[in-house]
């Protein structure tokens, strides 16, 4: 088990470019840890992210029906058959850290290591780690999501039970831009001349 974490850092995996398994994949793995963690800041921009890299070409704040499969599916992973043996250990070992305290057990490790390499089980504990201090701050700290997340969830999500919760907050504290947009915002503001706020 120590091995498999190795002597890599988070923030040189977030930064990697060169990392063994698909960006999709990982999405799975945040959502599932996410609906079992009930962080559901977490799952509404965990859901969207993972629709965007599933559905790149959809208009923004569309929801088409062609990844909602996927997304849907991961809320009951023993009911699917969508998923492989090896993507199955995966997020049967996300679901169960999720919960506090968690459910995990060295089954669990063995059965990633029948799938994956010390790198690859290197690249799930980190989403595990990043995934459980965001759910541990955005529910101690009951975070707005901001409106377009939201919005979005609002129209992909309750068909499978999903529901906003604290984290809907009030008009007046909801921020208006999803993370994504934030960047290239405060770019054209800069670039204006203008205050960043």
């Amino acid at each position: 088990r120590q091995d498999s974490m190795g002597t890599s850092r988070i923030e040189d995996y977030f930064a990697a470019g060169d990392r063994a398994l698909p960006m999709k994949f990982l999405w799975q793995v945040f959502v599932t840890y996410q609906l079992a963690s009930g962080c559901v800041h977490c799952q509404v921009h965990g859901t969207r992210w993972l629709y965007e890299s599933l559905e790149s070409d959809a208009p923004d704040g569309v929801v088409t029906k062609g990844a909602m499969g996927d997304i849907y599916d991961l809320f009951d992973i023993e009911r699917s058959d969508r998923f492989s043996a090896a993507e199955m250990a995966a997020l049967r070992f996300a679901r169960d850290a999720g919960p506090l305290p968690g459910r995990t057990t060295a089954a669990h490790i063995e059965d990633l290591r029948r799938h994956y390499s010390n790198r690859e089980i290197q690249e799930l504990m980190m989403v595990m780690v990043a995934s459980g201090r965001l759910a541990a701050g955005q529910q101690g700290n009951v975070t707005v999501t901001d409106r377009t997340s939201m919005a979005w969830a609002l129209r992909a999500l309750p068909q499978v039970g999903w529901r906003p919760g604290q984290h809907l907050g009030l008009p007046q504290e909801q921020r208006r831009l999803f993370m994504s947009e934030i960047e290239p915002t405060l770019m054209a503001i800069a670039m204006a001349g203008d205050k960043i706020d």
